[in-house]
């Protein structure tokens, strides 16, 4: 009984042993490959000599299956935008390795980025900010799209504030990273605190550009941050509270609305 007993866990090591810890996904690479050298071909005006031309093709196919679609999807939207081939091409390699949501992500961010009637950036930082709410936002994809998209829409509306489009967009894009490792959009609670800090009855008064600096520090600590200020803040300053100055006031919600968030390890 013990030697059929040692027997079985001998082959349950084995079989541990050589169970693969990752599954690989299949790829169909040869047809990632051909779909992104014919299209590179009916190309002309790239200008891609036959060896560039493969380069590129062999990239994408290591990208696996649907590599082909993205890389195309890509480079016809950046080149009816006007983008220079050699960067459409170039990001476009870059972009068939993410994930379709990050792809998707990407161009509406770099569209409203370099148009001329959304921000009207330059190529290089509209290809920039719209790397860094894509490829390089951890969060949830659809949640930095949303924020940043209401973000630039309140900020340009707003014109009391006469924010270049330029600073508008590099504001609205700050927020919206701060907001990576939460769950909940910082847009809509970044709005709520600026109007609470220059407008409401109860609130400080600050000034447009005061408001803004300091509801962009605020969302730092989380979307929380704005209801944790606002309930900090009117208890300080009331006398049946604690009786503060509104600079005391103010630096005891800041120093509260710190506290917004802890770090969960996963489990």
């Amino acid at each position: 009984m013990k030697a059929f007993i040692t027997i079985l866990v001998l082959i349950s090591t084995a079989y541990a042993e050589t169970t693969p810890e990752v599954l690989h996904a299949e790829c169909s690479s040869a047809k990632e490959f051909i779909t992104t050298l014919e299209y590179l071909r009916s190309r002309n005006e790239f200008q891609l000599d036959s060896s560039q031309a493969l380069k590129v093709s062999e990239k994408v196919a290591t990208a696996c299956t649907g590599a082909a679609q993205k890389f195309v999807d890509v480079v016809n939207l950046l080149t009816k935008l006007t983008v220079d081939s050699k960067s459409a091409v170039e990001t476009a390699v870059m972009l068939s390795a993410q994930e379709r949501g990050v792809v998707d992500n990407y161009l509406t961010i770099f569209k409203y980025a370099f148009v001329e009637d959304g921000l009207d950036l330059d190529l290089m930082n509209s290809l920039s900010m719209a790397k860094s709410l894509s490829v390089e936002f951890k969060g949830e994809q659809k949640k930095a799209r949303d924020d940043f998209l209401e973000l630039v829409k309140f900020c340009t509306h707003m014109k009391t504030l006469n924010l270049p489009l330029g600073s508008c967009a590099q504001t609205a894009a700050k927020v919206t990273r701060m907001g990576e490792k939460f769950k909940n959009s910082v847009a809509s609670p970044f709005k709520d605190l600026f109007h609470f800090l220059t407008e409401a009855e109860a609130g400080p008064k600050l000034s447009k550009l005061e408001g803004l600096k300091f509801a962009e520090e605020m969302m730092g600590f989380g979307p929380m941050a704005e209801d944790n200020f606002v309930q900090a803040y009117k208890y300080a300053i009331s006398k049946d509270g604690l009786g503060f100055s509104q600079v005391h006031a103010l630096a005891f919600a800041k120093n509260l609305a710190k506290y917004s968030f802890k770090i969960e390890k996963k489990p």
